[in-house]
């Protein structure tokens, strides 16, 4: 089972670093006897592998190839591979829900959008991979975004649910949201500073 990790954006509003944000050592992690830094990116790359994934795809820009030569091509126990996105877009994607959690759009790369709530990951049978993989041809490949591949497979009678998962979404490519995810591992978390939560979108 493949997972997909969209790393290609700039993080303009941290620099300038000399490093991409995703290798900002947020906490750290134990190997053998020995306490070693962790990057904010393992969490996620981790959470995967224990949800079962074997391989995961990084989506990195042109400039991002230290995130290649940090993780290599295994993480633990998953096979990594990467393919490279020239233009990377900085804004989340939105997930409106109606009240039965049945979802209704994907507002991709919207500063206007409707809801708080954005997508962690999509969870799919085999069956509906294929079904998506033969609208993206039947659209011309022209999707750059899963979003809008998904909003044409939910205008031609496509349902999915989505999951509100989580309590807080921190983004570390901000300096604020950098000392909020610090705070919140040491435990001192001061509430301060506003949150989104984070959409997981389960499609059946």
């Amino acid at each position: 089972m493949w997972g997909i990790i969209p790393v290609a954006r700039n993080g303009t509003r941290i620099q300038s670093l000399a490093f991409s944000k995703e290798l900002l050592h947020v906490g750290s992690r134990r190997d053998g006897q020995r306490e070693q830094p962790r990057v904010g990116s393992e969490y996620l790359v981790e959470r995967m592998i224990r949800g079962g994934i074997g391989k995961i795809c990084f989506v990195i820009s042109p400039g991002k190839g230290d995130v290649l030569r940090y993780y290599g091509d295994s993480f633990a126990s998953a096979r990594i591979a990467y393919v490279v996105q020239t233009q990377a877009a900085e804004l989340c994607d939105a997930v409106l829900m109606d009240e039965a959690c049945r979802v209704r759009e994907i507002q991709v790369k919207r500063a206007d959008a409707a809801s708080k709530w954005v997508w962690g990951a999509f969870k799919m049978p085999g069956a509906i991979l294929h079904e998506l993989n033969r609208l993206w041809i039947a659209r011309n490949r022209l999707d750059e975004y899963i979003g809008t591949l998904v909003n044409a497979w939910l205008a031609a009678g496509g349902q999915t649910l989505g999951v509100r998962a989580g309590e807080s979404h921190v983004d570390v490519g901000t300096l604020p949201g950098f000392r909020r995810a610090v705070a919140m591992l040491s435990g001192s978390d001061d509430g301060e500073i506003s949150e989104w939560s984070g959409e997981r979108a389960d499609i059946r």
